[in-house]
């Protein structure tokens, strides 16, 4: 019998890659994702509340909200950095990218696959949450999205594992910024399930669309289905949008919500649309996922004037 290999990849959504770690018998290396969440017995799968994002050339106007910690910036002007690279000599473009390097480096080193989710072969994404105040710490750490197995909690333990990092300012005063994290958790085996269900969006029948395609097709069902047609019961869902490094999420219970279709609204060109969807099938559960691309539409082809003669 051929030996199970397992992968753990860690999508940073700050940063356009994708990081994967080999474990062998001994060590189970695992890669980050950035979110918000929950304890992982309060994980959130019909809420519409905003994912962070991790950029300082926003498009859109500054968003705050009222917490037990006092008001929280849901992005801010300059966004928080992390490994000390707010004291290297550099200018705000390689301060961002060293953050983003280090974070991944940070949680490769140690986020773990769980045991328990290796052993019932669980794979998906994890959202977490988290807030950074005016001093660099993390406070109200939570799981929005978790897949079970232990990887909820194995994401918790990563944030709240976390050096402190520099904070967030607005008009050059520190201010307190929410965070969302996604983490992957994949397994290369021999038998990948996902590959059973198919996932379609209205009448989307490619997986490269035009920001006119995804306005006039913002209401249109998500539906999953198995190899024979049979249409599978969504559980819960996360959509994830993403726009140079700028993060945006709604969740729901399967349906494309009022949330979801604002967002689809203000898609732009070269962006990404993400649903991550939850699916039990008699006694099969599964993580599915499914990427659309949002690209330029091809102009039109001129009809040269000798052809209209």
């Amino acid at each position: 019998m051929r030996k199970q290999i397992t992968l753990c990849s860690c999508v940073l959504l700050l940063l356009p890659l994708f990081l994967l770690a080999q474990s062998d018998d001994n060590r189970n290396d695992v890669l980050p994702d950035p979110f918000f969440g929950q304890s992982t017995d309060e994980v959130a799968t019909d809420t519409e509340e905003d994912a962070f994002v991790f950029d300082d050339e926003l498009e859109e106007e500054k968003e705050t909200e009222e917490t037990p910690y006092g008001l929280v910036y849901l992005n801010a002007s300059e966004m928080p950095y992390f490994g000390n690279c707010d004291e290297q000599d550099m200018d705000n473009t390689e301060r961002r990218t060293c953050s983003n390097l280090k974070l991944v480096e940070f949680i490769k080193e140690n986020l773990k696959y769980p045991k328990e989710a290796k052993e019932k072969n669980i794979q998906g994404i994890v959202l977490v949450s988290f807030i950074i105040d005016e001093t660099g710490k993390i406070l109200a750490p939570k799981v929005v999205r978790d897949i079970g197995g232990g990887c909820g909690a194995e994401g918790l333990r990563v944030l709240k594992s976390m050096p402190r990092w520099a904070a967030a300012k607005e008009a050059d005063e520190k201010v307190k910024v929410k965070l969302q994290l996604p983490l992957r958790f994949n397994l290369k085996t021999d038998g990948d399930v996902t590959k059973k269900y198919k996932i379609t969006w209205g009448g989307f029948q490619k997986n490269i669309l035009t920001k006119e395609d995804v306005k006039e097709n913002s209401a249109g069902k998500i539906i999953v289905r198995d190899r024979f047609g049979n249409e599978i019961p969504i559980t819960a869902m996360t959509m994830m949008y993403e726009k140079r490094n700028n993060l945006r999420t709604a969740n729901s219970n399967g349906v494309i919500n009022k949330k979801m279709r604002q967002i689809f609204a203000k898609a732009k060109t070269n962006s990404q649309i993400t649903f991550l969807i939850s699916i039990q099938d008699k006694k099969t559960i599964a993580e599915l996922e499914q990427v659309y691309q949002i690209i330029k539409p091809e102009p039109k082809k001129s009809i040269p004037k000798e052809s209209l003669k």
